[in-house]
């Protein structure tokens, strides 16, 4: 993948070893490299320079939180988002220097491939740009800012056959598929453990307290699977903007809220999780659907890839469909 010294650029990547977000970018870095390979992300709390394997991790602070939730016709949401792109490429205008880079890996078209195209522009190195479905699906009605990303770059990757027929109406590039493909390491004890009784069947959403991953719509079948089956324990794995809607949710004893877990941690409970739910209301391939696979069974809305890699009867067409199949789990026995 990274021939050339490279710069990756991506606004999501692992604090550490336990943080779960952005590890699908982490996994696909080479555990041994010949040439140097930088990654350049935003981080909350760290600032500097370290050491992930074989790559060089540099961080700069950030304090405006994730871009993710954002709304792109909100001008103090826009503000932000530039302010991160112009970040980005001070930073890495400085690093192309420093470490020679030849070529930048942008993960996320926007802004990641904004930054590979602004760079392109003040330093001539070339660009790659990896689509992986939020900046797709957020953006294409705004098609100048991806026609002119595609356009410039060296190449094009989508993460599914989904995004890529999608990005067909923004391009007529060619585009590659490289898979989100991810799994989750050995199992780790939780540092609070949420309690699951083990005579009762664990109904699990993992992944960002977003609008688009669908948590009202899991919180909404939580809610009516739990009004008729007290055997069934709803669990919630990830934050986000909408985390107060899961609190308050906690609060009514409807779910148990887990928060942000690490990867050890979300492996330790993927042996105990009987049924994990993909709500999203848009994806391109999910990873959790790869990482879940061997631990449970995983029923999900109709989207992105998920139908071609889940057999037919675990796609749900509506939230309807959700609620019935949960309440039909034979008991299990105590």
């Amino acid at each position: 993948m990274f021939e050339r010294p490279t710069l990756v650029v991506t606004h999501s990547f692992p604090h550490d070893a336990n943080d779960y977000r952005g590890r699908f970018i982490a996994d696909m870095l080479s555990v041994e490299s010949d040439v140097p390979v930088v990654v350049l992300t935003p981080d909350p709390e760290i600032e500097g320079e370290e050491r992930y394997g074989v790559t060089t991790v540099i961080r700069f602070r950030w304090r405006h939180g994730y871009l993710a939730g954002r709304r792109i016709y909100n001008p103090i949401d826009l503000l932000v988002f530039f302010k991160m792109v112009l970040i980005f490429v001070a930073h890495a205008t400085k690093i192309v220097k420093m470490y020679h880079i030849s070529q930048t890996f942008a993960c996320w078209a926007i802004p990641g491939g904004l930054v590979g195209l602004i760079l392109k522009m003040l330093t001539g190195i070339p660009y790659r740009v990896w689509a992986l479905g939020t900046d797709i699906n957020k953006f294409r009605k705004i098609p100048f800012f991806l026609r002119l990303i595609f356009h410039c770059a060296d190449q094009v990757y989508a993460n599914s056959e989904f995004l890529r027929s999608t990005m067909r109406s923004v391009t007529r590039r060619e585009i590659t598929i490289l898979p989100t493909r991810s799994s989750l390491p050995l199992p780790l004890s939780p540092r609070v453990p949420l309690d699951l009784p083990s005579h009762g069947w664990v109904i699990a959403f993992v992944g960002r307290l977003e609008a688009v991953k669908g948590i009202d719509i899991f919180l909404s079948i939580a809610r009516r699977v739990r009004e008729k089956r007290s055997d069934v324990i709803c669990v919630v794995f990830g934050d986000g903007s909408l985390r107060e809607m899961v609190v308050a949710a906690e609060c009514d004893g409807l779910v148990k809220w887990a928060g942000q877990v690490s990867p050890g941690e979300l492996a330790y409970y993927a042996r105990r999780i009987d049924v994990l739910c993909i709500t999203s209301r848009e994806e391109s391939m999910p990873v959790v659907v790869w990482e879940f696979q061997p631990y449970c069974r995983i029923f999900s809305f109709p989207v992105g890839d998920v139908a071609r890699h889940l057999p037919a009867e675990a796609i749900m067409p509506d939230e309807e469909s959700f609620v019935r199949k949960i309440l039909a789990l034979e008991p299990k026995s105590q």
